[in-house]
């Protein structure tokens, strides 16, 4: 297994591949999934001689490690936008997803700052991604955000591994922006919501991921300790990798047999 503990990281699975009955095994499929914790559209290197946070910068490294492993997902876990420096925010966040998609990111969630601005300005930004937004815990969709999914299931290495990756929001973001700004959306518990989608999703699928808003660290506008990553990981079953965000901690661990980890944010490159 190799990874990246930081904003970007690459983790290698080794999985079965299965084929139908009654036919053996196929031979092992390495899965790589690289990973941005909390980018905020850090369009550029966060110094002039930062190997650290850019959009070339985290392109080249993409490229490399596609070039090594080409069964590979990649994938963050929200705040992608939002809180964003000037070369981003003055053009309303375009220029992040326009970089996401050069990029190649197959899949992102929802967290507080992507909502900043409402949600008839985030649906705007959505339907401009070429990848899906994820969230199995946000309710009340309907009149808020139309094009989000609970999960996505990915087929890779040209064989039958399917991948499932679900995304969450974290608890605490109607504490953390405008009501206005957040519609009449609603965010239900995330360990029962995750829960029922892995129940659905384990006919079809062998790995599962989760992309989450929640850090190792939670707190809502009121600084009371809320849910963790931690919390989660520990309420959920049958999960494989569980991908933090949110509290700018570098940390990793196994929580009932699940690696779990939370990276620095905006886009800084490490090795482990």
């Amino acid at each position: 297994m190799k990874s990246r503990s930081v904003s970007l990281f690459a983790l290698t699975l080794i999985l079965a591949a299965c084929t139908p009955a009654p036919q053996p095994p196929g031979p092992p499929v390495t899965l790589q999934l690289l990973n941005v914790s909390d980018w905020h559209a850090e369009l550029a290197s966060l110094s002039i001689d930062s190997k650290d946070g850019g959009a070339a910068v985290l392109s080249a490294s993409f490229n490399k490690d596609r070039a090594e492993n080409p069964n590979t997902l990649t994938l963050t876990a929200d705040d992608a936008f939002g809180a964003s420096p000037p070369l981003a925010s003055f053009f309303d966040a375009v220029p992040a997803l326009l970089a996401m998609n050069a990029m190649e990111f197959d899949a992102d969630t929802l967290g507080n700052h992507n909502c900043d601005k409402g949600t008839a300005f985030l649906q705007g930004l959505i339907d401009q991604a070429n990848f899906p937004y994820l969230s199995a815990n946000l309710s009340n969709l309907s009149g808020n955000l139309n094009t989000v999914a609970p999960d996505k299931t990915f087929e890779v290495g040209g064989v039958n591994v399917a991948v499932a990756v679900s995304g969450l929001t974290n608890p605490e973001v109607p504490t953390l922006v405008s009501p206005s700004a957040f519609g009449t959306l609603k965010v239900p518990d995330p360990v029962a919501a995750i829960q029922v989608r892995i129940d659905i999703q384990a006919q079809g699928a062998q790995t599962f991921v989760v992309l989450t808003r929640m850090g190792m660290e939670a707190k809502d506008a009121a600084r009371t300790v809320s849910v963790s990553l931690i919390d989660l990981a520990q309420g959920l079953t049958g999960f494989d990798v569980i991908l933090g965000d949110h509290t700018n901690v570098q940390s990793s661990g196994t929580i009932g047999g699940a690696l779990v980890l939370e990276h620095l944010s905006k886009g800084t490159l490490g090795s482990a």
